[in-house]
């Protein structure tokens, strides 16, 4: 399992908004969109924000737990399996 951070914006006050984000499971099923931070996340430098960083907010914020995340892509997988053997 892990986050990935392709893009973040930045406001006109250099303070990150929001984030492209996907979730990639190791069974290679994967999730992912746009986070709109509910306030500028942390009073950090643009310039020396990390992907780290943004991931620990991300999952600060984002509703689901890495576990709920994980049973969810399991599940995903498991009926593309299922519709795979029936075709």
């Amino acid at each position: 399992m892990a986050f990935n951070i392709s893009q973040i914006k930045v406001n006109a006050d250099d303070e990150i908004v929001s984030a492209e984000w996907s979730y990639t499971h190791a069974n290679g099923e994967s999730l992912g969109g746009t986070h709109v931070f509910a306030t500028p996340p942390g009073d950090v430098a643009y310039g020396t924000v990390t992907k780290a960083t943004v991931i620990g907010w991300l999952s600060d914020q984002i509703a689901n737990t890495t576990a709920e995340v994980d049973a969810a892509l399991v599940a995903k997988k498991a009926a593309k399996d299922a519709e795979a053997a029936c075709s």
